[in-house]
């Protein structure tokens, strides 16, 4: 990693950091659901529950995919090995008998 990499990601998470937390910037939908149906019960109200369709999500399997990208750097990284080519010998030569 270069120096302005580095420099550059201490910078992103600086930005990302905060020292306080303001309860009042979040807002808890979980719970003034179960109040309005706890009012809906109280009003005398039946309560009726739609089942939702789930939705349609990918599912990224991460190992896999992590060793299907070192298994590419890899490829990327070593050279090809030269396909091995067998040398004829040559015929043996006959000796002159003499």
């Amino acid at each position: 990693m270069s120096d302005s990499e580095l420099e550059l990601a201490v910078q992103l998470v600086d930005q990302a950091s905060s020292d306080a937390f303001e309860a009042t910037d979040y807002q808890d939908d979980v719970r003034e659901r179960m109040l309005e149906l706890i009012q809906q019960k109280v009003d005398g109200e039946d309560i009726v529950t739609v089942a939702q369709e789930e939705p349609q999500t990918q599912i990224i399997d991460l190992m896999a995919a992590l060793k299907a990208s070192l298994s590419e750097d890899d490829s990327k990284r070593k050279p090809a090995k030269a396909a091995s080519v067998k040398k004829k010998k040559a015929p043996a030569r006959k000796r002159a008998s003499g």
